[in-house]
């Protein structure tokens, strides 16, 4: 009897064809492996501080619906993700 890894699935797509992904890429996380060097930081990092600010804004406002919201699309923010993966990994090192 043939045995199926758990790990990999075998999708076919009309347009491209089989293709092979492993079953961590399909339930978490970007559909490809981030570019660590091709990354634009000067981007990601405009783009977590205009988040940042808006918040801030809506505080000051006290728009408490405003806030909620943009503090669930914090988390959910790749560029956030990449300051905040970079941040532990190279700016805290050793700490």
């Amino acid at each position: 009897m043939d045995q199926v890894s758990p790990l990999k699935t075998t999708a076919t797509n009309p347009q491209r064809g089989t293709s092979s992904m492993h079953a961590e890429n399909v339930a978490n996380g970007p559909a490809r492996p981030t570019d660590w060097q091709n990354v634009n930081w000067r981007k990601a990092n405009r783009q977590v501080r205009n988040l940042r600010q808006r918040i801030f804004r809506a505080t000051q406002a006290g728009d408490w619906k405003t806030v909620r919201s943009l503090q669930r699309l914090m988390p959910q923010s790749y560029a956030n993700t990449l300051v905040s993966v970079r941040r532990v990994t190279q700016v805290n090192q050793g700490k």
